[in-house]
């Protein structure tokens, strides 16, 4: 499916830089990685939250305000 995805996009914009966001949260993701790049991707994003959990140690309760959320990654070049 993820071929299908990125050949559809790779068609779509010939004239433009491809990058796939892929979810960390599979079992095998160099799998679908390769998958996406010999469909054409030119670069891969492979994180962007994981879930987590942010405990305030005052109160001894989430941060969050339920159990658990998502944290995010700080990008690369946080100038972009």
């Amino acid at each position: 499916m993820v071929s299908e995805v990125v050949s559809a996009a790779r068609k779509a914009a010939a004239r433009r830089p491809l990058w796939v966001k892929l979810s960390p949260l599979v079992t095998d993701i160099g799998l679908i990685a390769r998958a996406a790049v010999e469909a054409g991707a030119d670069a891969l994003t492979v994180a962007n939250t994981y879930p987590a959990m942010s405990v305030d140690f005052t109160s001894a309760k989430s941060k969050l305000g339920s159990k658990t959320g998502d944290y995010p990654v700080q990008p690369l070049n946080p100038s972009l």
